[in-house]
């Protein structure tokens, strides 16, 4: 795969949103701010970014889980063998008092 031409426009993510600070400290120019010479900003949740990457405005770094259908229909083409990817750490809250939230931990601790 070749490299993004420099005018491609990029669907970036503010510097102090939390996906602006996972992709400052990784070694990748795809989704932050000033990595490209046709950039704009767009806000900090991801769930617009993708919007903005299905209607074709430009390129954007998207969550797998947010994608991956997209990714398996041919609807989007992941860059992840290019530019990388993040492991991204994920903390669930529930109510324990609640059926599903048991039965979920159960399964999560199976898992470990």
């Amino acid at each position: 795969m070749g490299d993004i031409p420099a005018d491609t426009p990029a669907i970036v993510y503010p510097e102090d949103s939390y996906f602006g600070e996972v992709l400052r400290n990784i070694p990748t120019s795809l989704g932050k701010a000033g990595s490209g010479a046709n950039s704009f900003i767009v806000s900090a949740f991801s769930s617009g970014t993708r919007e903005l990457v299905l209607k074709g405005l430009g390129v954007g770094w998207i969550p797998f889980s947010m994608a991956y259908r997209e990714i398996e229909s041919g609807d989007l083409i992941s860059l992840a063998t290019r530019y990388g990817q993040e492991a991204l750490q994920v903390v669930v809250y529930a109510n324990q008092n609640e059926e599903i939230a048991q039965s979920l931990m159960k399964i999560w601790a199976k898992e470990r």
